[in-house]
């Protein structure tokens, strides 16, 4: 059965990345980066441990078309895929977005199939905006419920302690999903795809 991997991507020295790894139908397990510690170097070494076949990240893994396919285009800011689903553009998060196609060329490398994911997306496709209020700590265990509920978790997972878990198992969900040919894809092939 598939190893699969949900990633939670934030800035580098933050704390703030979380990994979520599981087989399918199986509780998954949580690791996080620590304050300071190399955020890149941390999903490197858990790719490494735990290797997964298929990993899903919140970051982009790509690049409006016209700096890569067609130079005819005129959008220097969003994808497709962005601009349908009011995602941020990857040339506004910069070193971020290119941090994410640098792991996606290792995953590459290793012979991981990774892919884009946008959790807001996937959270709007179940019904479940009224529970993702990520200002509120306290709202997260009834989202955690909720989304256990719809996406038929062996668990609640009302005990993670954070939205970087939150979001880290939305992007495990989203591989899910992709594994058993639930998903949504949106966006252009050719220019970058999110599925969730």
């Amino acid at each position: 059965m598939e190893r699969l991997m949900g990633i939670d991507f934030g800035s580098k020295l933050a704390g703030t990345t979380v990994v979520c790894v599981g087989k399918l139908g199986e509780v998954p397990s949580f690791f996080s980066s620590r304050p300071k510690q190399d955020a890149d170097v941390f999903l490197r070494e858990m790719i490494a441990v735990h290797h997964p076949n298929l990993i899903a990240m919140d970051a982009p893994l790509s690049l409006p078309a016209v700096y890569t396919l067609n130079p005819k285009s005129n959008d220097y800011f969003y994808r497709e895929a962005d601009r349908t689903l009011k995602a941020m553009s990857p040339m506004f998060l910069g070193g971020l977005t290119a941090r994410a196609i640098q792991l996606l060329h290792h995953c590459n490398q290793q012979n991981i199939q990774m892919f884009e994911t946008y959790p807001a997306a996937l959270v709007r496709e179940l019904g479940l905006q009224d529970w993702y209020d990520k200002k509120s700590l306290a709202a997260l265990p009834d989202f955690c419920a909720q989304l256990s509920k719809v996406a038929k978790l062996k668990t609640s997972m009302r005990g993670l302690p954070n939205w970087h878990h939150a979001d880290a198992l939305l992007a495990w969900v989203s591989c899910c999903r992709m594994v058993t040919h639930t998903n949504c894809s949106v966006g252009n092939v050719e220019e970058g795809v999110i599925c969730f």
